[in-house]
């Protein structure tokens, strides 16, 4: 069982049906550099950047703008340099810290998310942020792209259902083991309500790319005749491949089952599976239903 599962990082590359200047609308607004500005060969390919896709269980504050300033900032050097840019900002509103926001509000999840989600792009746009897009997780185009890709990987074997014993911390979206306790047994106060639970959920088999993975990075130390590192600065290329050949990697549970956050209301957030069929893993080697979860949990 993996030490973390929750939020994943963004994928590079043009979301489909994303266009400059949709979500804040602010691109064309906006100087990017002089055309005639001349680009080294270190850059020229598309420089692709994102900030966190933050979680909609509130409204924005100083921490988010300072984020979102610093990105727009490294977005507009480059442009300024001549260089293609895509700069992503958005929302991530599935989770169960977000739907539990929901239904403390007295809303339905995705209303609760659409409210937000107008908060957020105002937000950007009072910060007058360059970017090209805002991607928000409930919306159909992302659904979309991730269902493709997971069922690409799935189609290949790279997923597998196991049942999960252990614990969670909702207020961090992650799971912890037995190292993360403390002498006392307790679990330390920044992860607030840590429950103990069962459940089946789907797995990727990541321990199996661990070697070929410490291969690629030893034997591609440099990605292109301009001399541009596969993993930049050197120094984290130094700290990746340690980790790697000093730590076995546990496979990534990619699914949660569907959520009741009140014995009162059952809500179930936006893209949560096996409620939003979009959002379905199914077994290709079997006739089964998409996976269905009952859960039990012991608060702590």
């Amino acid at each position: 069982m993996p030490a973390t599962a929750g939020r994943r990082p963004a994928t590079t590359g043009t979301l489909p049906g994303s266009a400059r200047g949709r979500g804040a609308d602010l691109s064309p607004q906006l100087p990017t550099g002089p055309s005639s500005a001349k680009v080294s060969p270190r850059m020229r390919k598309r420089f692709y950047l994102t900030t966190a896709i933050d979680y909609v269980n509130g409204e924005p504050h100083l921490g988010h703008a300072y984020e979102k300033i610093v990105a727009d900032v490294i977005a507009r050097a480059r442009r300024s340099l001549g260089e293609e840019v895509f700069f992503l900002t958005g929302l991530d509103e599935h989770g169960q810290k977000v739907q539990q926001a929901a239904v403390d509000s007295g809303k339905k999840p995705q209303a609760y998310c659409d409210d937000l989600a107008a908060v957020w792009k105002g937000f950007a746009k009072k910060l007058n942020l360059s970017n090209d897009d805002f991607v928000r997780t409930s919306e159909p185009r992302h659904q979309k792209a991730v269902q493709g890709i997971l069922s690409k990987l799935n189609a290949a074997g790279h997923f597998y259902k196991a049942q999960y014993r252990g614990f969670y911390s909702a207020k961090e979206e992650t799971f912890l083991t037995e190292k993360d306790r403390r002498a006392d047994g307790t679990f330390d106060s920044s992860y607030g309500q840590v429950v103990e639970l069962v459940e089946d959920n789907y797995y990727f088999h990541l321990r199996e790319h661990q070697q070929w993975l410490i291969e690629h990075i030893e034997s591609h130390p440099k990605i292109d005749p301009q001399g541009r590192e596969f993993i930049e600065p050197s120094y984290r290329r130094n700290e990746v491949l340690g980790f790697l050949k000093n730590n076995a990697l546990e496979d990534l549970c990619i699914s949660r089952p569907t959520i009741s956050a009140s014995p009162r209301r059952r809500e179930t957030p936006p893209c949560s599976p096996p409620s939003n069929p979009k959002s379905e893993i199914r077994n290709p080697k079997s006739n089964s239903g998409p996976l269905t979860c009952t859960s039990s949990a012991r608060t702590f």
